[in-house]
């Protein structure tokens, strides 16, 4: 009787041992294998640089979508924070100076800049603001001491003319702008709505010596009695300002 008791009890161990194991098993979390290289990922990936991350992207279905941050090499700093929406650039981007003050915001509506760009000093006050439609920034800019206001300039183009048209049906136009240490490329052509600069509608101008040059010669068509040069500058905050000059023409079959 003892020994069958005895052994009822072993066995009642045994069992409650082995369900408590195979308890164990069941609720052991099994490590996760995630597949970054799935075309359909859906999750934020991490890239690394010699060990270093420097940016987390975030997809679905593959896809770029919400958003994808960049970090300044070997920290955890934030340096630029873009959001996408299914691929493209979407929403506010935002930039960060090292020390994790704002820096500059950009607008962007299905992967275009589209909107009032803002540049800030550590303060947070703004230091320049450039505004954009569908892709093509307006001409002027505005620039801001830090706390102290907005920078006026007075900038212009001046010009001046050679005309050989009763010797050789030559008329030549010499510009320039009044600033001679601010660094100057100049285009023929005018700005798109009398606002934006269009890159794809104006011919840069041969220029020496900080002096574009205009020579324009007799043909049968006939001119609109004018030119529009564009003068790009660079300001002291190493941004571009433009400024457009409409010109008289004296002769209408000259072009």
């Amino acid at each position: 009787m003892r020994t069958s008791i005895l052994l009822i009890v072993a066995v009642a161990s045994l069992s409650l041992t082995g369900c408590k194991y195979f308890s164990q098993r069941l609720n052991k979390e099994e490590p996760v294998v995630i597949d970054y290289n799935d075309p359909e990922f859906t999750g934020v990936k991490p890239y690394y640089e010699e060990g270093h991350l420097v940016r987390e992207a975030s997809y679905v279905g593959g896809v770029r979508n919400g958003p994808t941050t960049t970090y300044y090499r070997g920290t955890d700093r934030i340096r630029q924070i873009i959001n996408y929406r299914n691929g493209l650039r979407h929403d506010t981007a935002k930039w960060f100076y090292e020390d994790g003050h704002l820096f500059r915001i950009t607008p962007y509506v299905n992967d275009t800049i589209h909107g009032t760009q803002i540049q800030y000093y550590r303060s947070g006050r703004p230091r320049t603001k450039i505004h954009f439609e569908n892709g093509l920034r307006e001409a002027r800019l505005e620039e801001f001491h830090d706390g102290r206001g907005k920078i006026e300039r007075d900038v212009n183009i001046t010009y001046r003319v050679v005309d050989d048209y009763e010797e050789g049906y030559i008329y030549t136009i010499h510009a320039t702008i009044d600033h001679p240490s601010y660094r100057v490329t100049f285009y023929r052509g005018g700005l798109a709505d009398g606002r934006l600069f269009d890159p794809n509608r104006v011919q840069r101008i041969y220029m020496s010596d900080r002096t574009a040059t205009i020579q324009l010669h007799r043909s049968r068509g006939t001119n609109r009695g004018y030119i529009d040069i564009i003068a790009e500058y660079i300001t002291p905050f190493a941004n571009r300002d433009y400024i457009h000059k409409r010109i008289p023409l004296p002769y209408r079959d000259m072009n």
